[in-house]
């Protein structure tokens, strides 16, 4: 199994904040930070303990609220108290402090200006664009140097700082694609069928992940039809996430959803199908961070991912590509072994 050597996890680290640290020296405007999705590096602290020391003003935007609540809680473990928070669903953004801590959704609050702007998209599942993503950072453009994390260059013209690995060190699960005449509403290929039985002998979960509430519903039915087939549960899954969670935690099986929300769950021992694959609903970006979740090694149980389409759409092919370019970086930096 290839897997990534304990010895150079803390230099890897070292290298990204000193590259940061020396961007902060420059007069260049913006910085990118091109990472796998769900990297533990926190690589951030150090200049946003920096800045804050000089009496400059940072703000911190992530794309989930978990990242917010990590920040804040490795901050106090330093004794850091000079900040303020605001989470989804508020209608005005806390300010007047040192470091400013908010989600995207709620960022076109702001009113201050900031010296350093952090975005950070690759906490949880993504909910912008790049071109979404630089048109909320483009208020701050002109007042502030900005530093975005993502899982490809935001800023063009800008340097570029690359992060392959994630803490847990294995290479990101490329995708196998499954192309077919037939009519996915009323049938699946036997070869995904019998993925589907591989995959409950090994005592594992299978997300199916389709492009609408109604395309779920059909799939389920089907599934149901050819339960005893299967030899499993059959859950669709749209927003109660406490059936969820016990699903997951006792019963295990088959779990059928368009809700993306999912993919920020803990999940392990999990499969993924995409359903209607080529669907414009799965941009590719979406696409990488359900391989970057199938590929989490912390249990020695890598996942695998299944696209299963009537045509490979040019996402699905940036998916790949991006993957492979990952991956690629792993082994050209000498950050994996045998």
């Amino acid at each position: 199994m290839v897997m990534l050597r304990i010895d150079t996890d803390l230099k890897e680290k070292e290298r990204i904040i000193k590259a940061i640290r020396n961007w902060s020296r420059s007069d260049e405007k913006a910085l990118n930070i091109v990472s796998v999705p769900y990297s533990k590096y926190d690589v951030f602290e150090d200049i946003i303990l920096k800045y804050t020391s000089e009496r400059r003003k940072v703000l911190y935007i992530a794309n989930d609220e978990e990242s917010i609540r990590q920040r804040v809680n490795s901050l106090k473990e330093r004794g850091f108290e000079d900040y303020c928070y605001t989470m989804e669903g508020s209608n005005r953004v806390k300010e007047g402090k040192a470091l400013v801590l908010l989600t995207n959704k709620v960022c076109r609050l702001v009113k201050d200006l900031y010296d350093l702007v952090i975005y950070d998209d690759i906490g949880g599942f993504p909910k912008y664009n790049k071109f979404e993503i630089l048109d909320l950072l483009s208020v701050f453009y002109k007042n502030s140097r900005i530093i975005c994390r993502s899982i490809e260059n935001v800023f063009q013209n800008a340097k570029s700082i690359q992060v392959p690995c994630r803490d847990v060190g294995s290479p990101l699960i490329e995708p196998r694609v499954i192309t077919t005449r037939l009519d996915l509403n009323k049938e699946i290929p036997i070869v995904v069928y019998e993925y589907l039985q591989w995959s409950i002998k090994s005592n594992r979960n299978v997300i199916i992940l389709t492009p609408g509430e109604e395309v779920s519903q059909r799939v389920q039915e089907y599934l149901l039809n050819i339960k005893d087939g299967l030899g499993t549960n059959v859950l669709l899954y749209k927003n109660k996430s406490k059936q969820l969670k016990y699903f997951l935690e006792k019963k295990k099986g088959i779990i059928v959803t368009h809700n993306m929300d999912i993919i920020n769950m803990k999940l392990s021992k999990t499969d993924f199908i995409i359903y209607f694959a080529e669907n414009k609903v799965f941009e590719y970006k979406k696409l990488v961070y359900v391989c970057s979740k199938a590929s989490n090694a912390q249990d020695n149980n890598l996942g695998e991912v299944l696209f299963l389409s009537k045509d490979v759409s040019r996402d699905m092919e940036n998916c790949k590509e991006i993957i492979r370019r990952f991956n690629k970086l792993i082994w050209d930096m000498g950050l994996v072994k045998v």
